[in-house]
């Protein structure tokens, strides 16, 4: 598995350090969440649950996909080719009435 690209842009930076930070520790925090890879229909919900437990954080929070949790040890496991497969891109921006 490759490592988190890295950017030099303005927050995507600390964004980095953050991420790399709770893949190190391998803990669940407040603010971090692990999720296994899954299907897009599936994890959608997931992460619409955690989005609201975390919407009220100072500094909200990380959710990263594609770790984990087996027998009690957080495993790195990446996202399949076919849960990427299975996201729809959006192609148009919503409009506010």
């Amino acid at each position: 598995m490759g490592s988190i690209p890295s950017s030099e842009a303005p927050g995507l930076k600390n964004l980095h350090e953050r991420a790399t930070a709770a893949l190190d520790r391998r803990t669940e925090l407040r603010d971090v969440d692990f999720k296994r890879s899954a299907a897009w229909d599936e994890l959608r919900w997931k992460i619409i649950r955690t989005c609201l437990a975390m919407g009220n954080l100072r500094d909200g929070g990380l959710i990263l996909i594609g770790v984990a949790e087996t027998d009690g040890k957080v495993v790195l496991t990446g996202i399949s080719q076919e849960h990427l497969d299975s996201e729809e891109v959006r192609t148009t921006t919503p409009r506010c009435l």
